[in-house]
């Protein structure tokens, strides 16, 4: 059981950027003869993925919107679904290009850093505060999309005993 929806979803998409390396028979012996243990939990490795895997699939069959996973999905460090999100953004006449949408939100999830404001600004002449409301707008609907599902998850982990409050 994890303490919060945010613990929940950090730990869900760590571990599944995370690949399963084997541990032979030598190197469970060392460890053992190192004290070295698991993590504390009791889980092994493979039971942490199958656990990540499976909260994975919870998340989906709530959320039943391939929009809301993938802004939840952008928001913990897995961006497979970005190029969806700047389609969703131009369909819904939010932003004109799906280019200048998927370099806005890789300058959004990224905190800024890459692709930097000023590149943004260069590559597609824009002004300083033009560029401050075309993020604006794109942040606001994120935010809202974020937030309903959000809400979705913690009401269903609850409900199901995946998160405690």
């Amino acid at each position: 059981m994890y303490k919060n929806l945010d613990e929940c979803l950090n730990q869900i998409y760590k571990l599944s950027a995370v690949n399963i390396e084997p541990m032979g028979n030598t190197g469970a012996v060392i460890n053992h003869l190192q004290g070295v243990s698991g993590g504390g939990s009791g889980l092994t490795q493979a039971e942490h993925h199958a656990n990540a895997a499976m909260i994975e699939s919870q998340i989906s069959g709530c959320l039943n919107s391939k929009l809301l996973v993938a802004v939840v999905e952008c928001e913990y460090g897995i961006y497979d679904n970005l190029h969806y999100l700047a389609n969703v953004l131009v369909a819904n006449n939010i932003c004109d290009d799906v280019v200048f949408a998927t370099d806005m939100l890789r300058h959004i999830y990224s905190f800024g850093k890459l692709p930097r404001r000023i590149w943004i600004m260069d590559k597609y002449d824009l002004h300083d505060m033009t560029f401050a409301r075309r993020r604006d707008k794109i942040k606001n609907h994120l935010a809202n999309w974020e937030q309903q599902a959000r809400f979705k998850l913690q009401t269903e982990f609850r409900q199901k005993g995946i998160i405690s409050h």
